[in-house]
């Protein structure tokens, strides 16, 4: 197993007697992280977007509170806001950092590497092409992980930095309130997408 797939830990689980190409170089690691570092720009944003989210489902949903099913452990009511805006950023944090980001990551790591990914798996025997692949889809997948812990780590250090980072929210307009409970899509991955190369 080459250099690159060893520093991430990787292990493919194939046999010893197997010799299963290394399509993951250097330079696939570099452009891999280029393109973490380019649409994870768009985190704050993103971040903020869930906070803002969040806090108008909590006045939305008045006396009964707001919960979200996957990443919330109690109720937030709008009557405590802004004093509990700290657990509001823990979940708003936890849902901007969770499986729909890192799945949008992957559909922009995917959209620019694969095909040369695929393009080294096809100088290769057929029989190891696909623990190659999979060994190269875990590599991409713990790239992502990686880049999303760090990101949320120095966003955590700019909120606790800086008061300010964390915008002031305001009672939802009117037009808000006839429209009803916002279930749109986090905008700010379509702005990730867009980064493809």
């Amino acid at each position: 197993m080459g250099a690159c797939l060893s520093k991430l830990g990787i292990n493919i689980g194939v046999s010893a007697s197997v010799d299963v190409p290394n399509v993951v170089t250097e330079d696939l690691l570099k452009t891999i992280s280029d393109a973490l570092v380019d649409a994870l720009l768009e985190f704050p944003e993103s971040f903020n977007w869930e906070r803002r989210r969040i806090v108008w489902d909590m006045w939305w949903e008045g006396e009964k509170g707001w919960l979200d099913e996957t990443y919330g452990k109690e109720r937030l009511f709008w009557k405590d806001f802004p004093g509990n805006d700290s657990k509001v950023i823990q979940v708003a944090l936890a849902i901007a950092s969770g499986e729909a980001l890192k799945s949008v990551l992957g559909e922009v790591v995917h959209s620019i590497v694969d095909p040369d990914i695929d393009s080294k798996l096809n100088e290769h025997p057929y029989p190891v092409r696909s623990p190659a692949k999979k060994a190269a889809d875990k590599a991409i997948e713990k790239s992502i992980d990686e880049a999303v812990n760090k990101a949320v780590e120095q966003l955590k250090k700019q909120i606790e930095g800086s008061p300010d980072f964390v915008p002031k929210f305001e009672t939802p307009s009117e037009e808000e309130r006839k429209g009803g409970k916002k279930t749109a899509a986090n905008p700010c991955h379509e702005k990730m997408k867009a980064k493809k190369k």
